[in-house]
């Protein structure tokens, strides 16, 4: 009686310390996991500039030039300072405050 209280003891000891192995490997996998999710998002935003660099045709006339006052789906009034491989860099505060790169369907003119 005494040997298999013994074998069950180191048999229960076994199975927890493969289980506390387990749990620990589970917790890393999880911090793995999420930090390929930034690596994801940049890949993605890399991917996506690329996309809109081929798609730029460096001969079309651009429908704002620089100093432009134009507004953007909210409504947000911005000023173009420069246009690079067809994106418009906006901004506001008289220039001092940017805002972002925009294609050209992202922008209409600003109508006083």
């Amino acid at each position: 009686m005494n040997d298999l209280s013994n074998t069950l003891q180191a048999i229960s000891g076994l199975f927890g310390l493969l289980f506390l192995v387990f749990v620990i490997l589970c917790v890393i996998l999880f911090f793995k996991v999420w930090g390929m999710t930034d690596d994801v998002r940049v890949i993605k935003q890399r991917y996506l500039l690329e996309s809109r660099k081929r798609m730029y045709d460096p001969n079309k006339e651009p429908l704002f030039a620089v100093g432009d006052l134009v507004v953007d789906k909210s409504g947000k009034q911005m000023r173009v300072k420069e246009i690079v491989s067809g994106l418009y860099s906006c901004y506001t505060g008289r220039g001092s405050i940017y805002v972002g790169d925009f294609e050209e369907w992202e922008l209409k003119k600003f109508e006083e």
